[in-house]
């Protein structure tokens, strides 16, 4: 496992909607992954870990790791803001892109290519959808074991890079090919005229 797809974002000074934007913004979630480090497949983009495999039930606590106590019906979280912060980390490890987006869109104060700067557009395609330039890409590929990753892993590319990365990817990624020299298929050829040379002797 690469330690960097677990690091927690960087600090900053962020207006935040609410209380819990910015708890899942900035948490660390190091012990989460030591926790489902069984579940994780850390090469495929998407994940199925259920919530309570991440933040399992506490006896009278809440679940999401507050230290508020459990009070009158409450069973697992102490309130609603617990519950969906421990759905929205469980979202972000299992690479729903919504929430990812909306995470992002907060952190960065410009949507703009982390490359080359380039602002964020959008590019009509030919069947008239308009979609845009800027990509969510993962700094460590999936494909070299960037799946299930925190925010710290994503990045902001324009196309154009984005497809430059994507060709290094697979081009690091990609096995060496196997090299076979002319004369081994002279020497195949030659065996196959030998085998047909006796068999059609063997025929008179």
């Amino acid at each position: 496992m690469i330690p960097k797809v677990l690091e927690p974002l960087p600090y900053k000074e962020i207006k935040f909607y609410k209380e819990r934007h910015k708890r899942v913004m900035f948490f660390d979630p190091f012990e989460i992954y030591h926790r489902i480090s069984p579940l994780i497949d850390h090469y495929k983009r998407q994940q199925s870990i259920p919530v309570y495999e991440m933040f399992p039930h506490i006896d009278g606590y809440c679940a999401c790791g507050c230290g508020s106590r459990l009070t009158g019906r409450q069973r697992v979280w102490a309130s609603e803001d617990c519950s969906r912060f421990a759905t929205n980390v469980r979202d972000i490890i299992c690479g729903h892109l919504s929430t990812i987006d909306f995470y992002l869109q907060l952190y960065f104060d410009k949507w703009v290519c982390s490359v080359c700067g380039r602002d964020s557009g959008y590019v009509e395609w030919k069947n008239g959808l308009t979609v845009r330039d800027t990509h969510i890409d993962h700094k460590v590929a999936v494909m070299n074991g960037g799946g299930g990753c925190w925010l710290s892993n994503y990045q902001l590319l324009c196309h154009t890079c984005h497809k430059e990365k994507t060709k290094m990817d697979f081009c690091v990624n990609r096995k060496p090919t196997k090299i076979i020299p002319i004369s081994h298929f002279k020497d195949i050829h030659e065996k196959r005229i030998i085998k047909l040379i006796i068999e059609n002797t063997k025929s008179f």
